[in-house]
């Protein structure tokens, strides 16, 4: 660790440049702002993800779909669409981080909403993708609301007045 500290010092990610602390608090500041989600992911072995929130409790900004899709669990604790949210986010911001991408991107997430990276770069360098979105797009709501059935195994339809499934699409 020592030979990547000599000068001049480049991080190879960005919690060497600036502490996860002060990134949470950023990012809650940014969500209280702008109402939208926010997650940094940065790579520190070039191949798996470190997850930066934002500070306090809850998910500041994120659509109340994404909230509860992320918290649903398994009998045997496990959080299969936490997984799925996760992987989906760090297929994209990983290949930003491992391309050396300087343009924002964009992509629809494994629900189907709307969501773009945005390169975090020190010296030339992308070391981290600000990850937002969450946008559902009033055309779009039909084909969500079947992923989330799919997703929660509803064998149930959802009348077009109700516009959400367990009040989760709004």
């Amino acid at each position: 660790m020592t030979d990547d500290l000599k000068w001049p010092f480049i991080p190879r990610y960005l919690t060497q440049y600036i502490t996860p602390k002060v990134l949470s608090a950023i990012q809650s500041g940014i969500a209280a702002e702008t109402s939208m989600g926010l997650v940094i992911a940065e790579s520190r072995d070039g191949l798996n993800p470190n997850w930066i929130e934002p500070a306090g409790a809850g998910h500041p900004g994120w659509r109340l779909l994404c909230w509860r899709l992320r918290e649903l669990s398994n009998p045997d604790g496990t959080r299969p669409c936490e997984k799925a949210c996760q992987d989906c986010d760090w297929e994209h911001a990983g290949a930003m981080i491992r391309d050396n991408v300087a343009e924002t991107r964009s992509w629809r997430c494994h629900m189907g909403l709307e969501e773009a990276g945005i390169p975090l770069r020190v010296q030339g360098r992308t070391v981290a993708v600000l990850t937002t979105g969450q946008v559902l797009r009033a055309d779009d709501r039909p084909r969500v609301r079947e992923a989330v059935r799919r997703r929660l195994r509803l064998r149930h339809k959802t009348s077009s007045s109700d516009c959400s499934v367990r009040g989760w699409i709004v």
